[in-house]
C-alpha cells in the first residue's frame, strides 16, 4: 500500500516493448539497476510499469537490444498537476473538498437505535444525549464503552449494550431483560379472598379450609378458603398453615356506564394551503417564503430530509418542507342509532376487559338515555367468574402441645 501510494506521488508510466530481443533488454536494464515492477506477457510483447527516470534509462538498452518502447499511460500526481496546471481553482476545490470531507465525518450526526421492545427509541438517545453522547460531538471525544455502561446504569430494563460508529452514525444495539415471572411460592401459607362481591356457583378445594360453599353469598375481602388446616384429636391439638389452593367461580353483577354526543365536531380543510421550505445547517434554520400565522385552525404538516452522502454517512444538514392546511370546524348531528352502536361496542369491550377471557356472560342489558344532546349508555351484565386471590398469612399460630392419654 505504501510502495503504491509512493509511486503515485512521484508518478510512473505503462510501458510497451515489442521486438525480437526483449529478454536481452530486460536483463541489460536490471544489470544497469533498472527499476521497473508489474512485468506482464501479452502476446509477443511486454508491459511494465517503471518511473520517467527509469524510462529514460530503458531507451539506450531498448536500442541495442533493436526493441521498440511505448509509453502506453502516465499516471500519478505530477502529471495530473501537469495536466490541471491551468485549472488551480479546480485544483483548491478538490482539496477543499477533502478536507471539509474530512472535517464532517469526524463528528456524530444521528443516532439509532436497535433492540428496543418495551423501551422507546426516544428515551434511549435522551439519556445519552443528557450523558453528552449526541449528535455534534467528535467521535474523537467519546469513549464508548463507557456511554454502554452509562446506558446501563440509567436504565434497569437493559441488560447489555454495544454502541459503534457506522460512518458518522452512533449505532446503538442494545439487549432488553425479561420480566421476571411471577414464581407461586407453594411453601409460603395464603388465604383465598374474594375480589369482588358474588354468589358462590362452584368451589373445588385442593388444599386449605374452605369456609363458603356452593351458593354461600361473599362479600369482596371476605376469607373464602384458609390457608388455616386444624388438626384436633385425642393424640395431638395444632395448626398447620398451607398454601391454600382452591378453584373458585361466582356470579357476579356489573353495571358500567359511558357516553357520546348526539353533534360531532369535524374539521372541514379549506384549499388555500401554504407549503414553505428551509434549510437547517446545523442548529441555524434558514427559510425561503413566508408562513401562515400559527392559530387553532391551522394544520402544520413538517418533512424532514437529512443530506447523506451514503446510509452510513448523514450530515448537519438538512432540508424542511413545511405544509400548513388551514381548516373550519363544522358540527353535524349523528344518528341516534349510530350513537347506539358504538355505546354498545364500548361498554362490550370494558366488561370483557373486567371480566377477561375465563369469565362467562350470564345476562346482559343496556339501556339509553339523553340529556342535553348527550346520550348515556348503561351496561348492567349478570356474569360468573373467578373471584378468588391468594393473600399471605401475616401471623402463625403456634404448634399445640401433644397430649398424653391416660
Amino acid at each position: 500500500m505504501f510502495v503504491y501510494l509512493w509511486n503515485y506521488l512521484r508518478g510512473y508510466v505503462i510501458v510497451e516493448i515489442s521486438g525480437a530481443k526483449i529478454e536481452k533488454l530486460l536483463n541489460g536494464a536490471l544489470n544497469k539497476g533498472n527499476y521497473f515492477w508489474d512485468v506482464k506477457q501479452v502476446d509477443d510483447k511486454i508491459i511494465l510499469k517503471t518511473t520517467m527516470t527509469g524510462f529514460k534509462e530503458l531507451k539506450p538498452v531498448a536500442y541495442r537490444a533493436q526493441c521498440k518502447i511505448a509509453i502506453l499511460e502516465k499516471r500519478g500526481l505530477p502529471f495530473i498537476n501537469f495536466k490541471y496546471r491551468k485549472r488551480r481553482v479546480f485544483l483548491i476545490g478538490g482539496g477543499l473538498f477533502i478536507v471539509l470531507f474530512w472535517f464532517f465525518t469526524s463528528f456524530v450526526w444521528l443516532v439509532e437505535v436497535e433492540g428496543e421492545n418495551f423501551l422507546e427509541e426516544t428515551d434511549v438517545i435522551k439519556t445519552l444525549k443528557d450523558g453528552g453522547y449526541t449528535t455534534g460531538i467528535l467521535k474523537s471525544k467519546m469513549d464508548l464503552r463507557e456511554a454502554e455502561q452509562y446506558l446501563i446504569n440509567q436504565h434497569n430494563e437493559i441488560l447489555w449494550a454495544g454502541i459503534s460508529f457506522k460512518g458518522t452514525k452512533l449505532n446503538v444495539e442494545i439487549t432488553e431483560a425479561v420480566p421476571k415471572p411471577i414464581i407461586h411460592n407453594e411453601a409460603e401459607p395464603t388465604d383465598i379472598v374474594a375480589t369482588r362481591d358474588g354468589i358462590i356457583t362452584y368451589i373445588a378445594t385442593s388444599s386449605g379450609t374452605p369456609l363458603v360453599k356452593k351458593g354461600d353469598t361473599v362479600k369482596k375481602g371476605d376469607i373464602l378458603v384458609s390457608g388455616a388446616v386444624v388438626l384436633d384429636s385425642d393424640v395431638l391439638k395444632s395448626t398447620n398453615y398451607v398454601n391454600a389452593d382452591a378453584v373458585i367461580s361466582a356470579r357476579t353483577l356489573y353495571k358500567l356506564e359511558a357516553s357520546l354526543p348526539l353533534n360531532k365536531e369535524h374539521k372541514v380543510y379549506l384549499p388555500d394551503y401554504k407549503t414553505t421550505y428551509s434549510i437547517k445547517l446545523f442548529n441555524s434554520e434558514f427559510s425561503f417564503g413566508r408562513k401562515l400565522e400559527q392559530t387553532e385552525n391551522i394544520d402544520t404538516l413538517i418533512t424532514i430530509n437529512q443530506l447523506k452522502l451514503t446510509s452510513l454517512f448523514p450530515l448537519p444538514f438538512y432540508f424542511i418542507k413545511t405544509d400548513q392546511v388551514p381548516f373550519t370546524k363544522e358540527i353535524y348531528a349523528r344518528d341516534e342509532s349510530e350513537v347506539y352502536d358504538k355505546l354498545e361496542g364500548a361498554l362490550n369491550d370494558i366488561l370483557l376487559q373486567k371480566i377477561g377471557q375465563n369469565g362467562k356472560v350470564l345476562k346482559k342489558e343496556i339501556s339509553y338515555n339523553t340529556v342535553d344532546d348527550v346520550i348515556y349508555g348503561v351496561l348492567n351484565a349478570a356474569v360468573e367468574e373467578d373471584i378468588s386471590i391468594e393473600q399471605p398469612i401475616n401471623t402463625l399460630s403456634q404448634m399445640g402441645e401433644i397430649i398424653p392419654t391416660s
